[in-house]
């Protein structure tokens, strides 16, 4: 089966930013018993809660701390967010993440443009659509991912979180995000499928700022972003593909950190 891939593209200097409409987790610092809360919304304006999804949409989630792993509790709806608190042991660098359940979207020919528009389309992609010909219809069955990092109680190191959780496209550091501080550089490899991902398309958005930057994965599926400021980051990729009965489908998927630790 032929593929025609595509992934999300960012202004290197824009100021609005996460690109499009990305969906993500985020943590917040632990409260004093160890209980992290996490906010899952969608959005356009990193890390402002926009939309929250409902909490029966989550198809696996689940949490890593200090090697030891659980299951995601059944997070609060609210409009904007939807909120879990998770209570952990121990300490170290705890890392929580959630696949949801794909929809199906249908676009018209005016929404297509856009949408090619909104993400970057390369000449292939938007050629497979134009050679539909007339008549043609765009169903896509989209998939969304998020990953979360958070710094619970010392410094200690914590490897555990450095290992794939199995996101079908997931982003894994090098070291643990959230020790960066400003200056430092954030190295992750990307992972398709349980394998490196080269020529993925990454994005990096500071929530301080709202800068972003795009780079592509090296053939080991390596990218680098430099951390020029503390606080929350949004790490991003879809990948969009057509398939030979004309449908489409896509991956979407975001890590989130905060450097210079919570």
């Amino acid at each position: 089966m032929r593929l025609f891939l595509i992934t999300a593209t960012f202004v290197a200097t824009t100021a609005t930013g996460a690109f499009a409409h990305d969906t993500w987790m985020l943590a917040a610092p632990p409260a004093a018993d160890g209980t992290v809360t996490l906010s899952i919304t969608s959005g356009m304006d990193f890390p402002r809660n926009e939309s929250g999804p409902k909490a029966n949409r989550v198809a696996r989630g689940g949490w890593r701390l200090g090697g030891n792993d659980g299951v995601l509790p059944s997070g609060t709806e609210g409009d904007s967010v939807l909120t879990l608190r998770v209570a952990v042991k121990g300490e170290g660098t705890g890392v929580a993440y959630a696949s949801f359940l794909p929809r199906d979207i249908d676009l018209e020919e005016d929404e297509v443009t856009h949408y090619m528009d909104e993400i970057g389309a390369s000449d292939e992609l938007r050629g497979a659509w134009e050679s539909a010909g007339p008549g043609r219809k765009f169903h896509e069955v989209y998939t969304k991912h998020v990953k979360a990092f958070a710094r619970v109680g010392g410094t200690a190191a914590d490897p555990s979180c450095l290992a794939p959780v199995g996101l079908a496209i997931e982003f894994v550091p090098a070291v643990d995000p959230t020790a960066l501080r400003a200056g430092e550089t954030l190295e992750i490899t990307v992972f398709k499928n349980g394998r490196p991902f080269p020529g993925f398309a990454v994005g990096a958005v500071c929530g301080a700022d709202g800068a972003a930057t795009l780079q592509h994965a090296d053939a080991n599926g390596v990218v680098t972003f430099p951390i020029h400021h503390a606080g929350p980051w949004l790490v991003r990729g879809t990948e969009l593909r057509r398939n030979d009965d004309g449908t489409w489908a896509s991956d979407f998927t975001t890590m989130t950190f905060t450097a210079g630790g919570q």
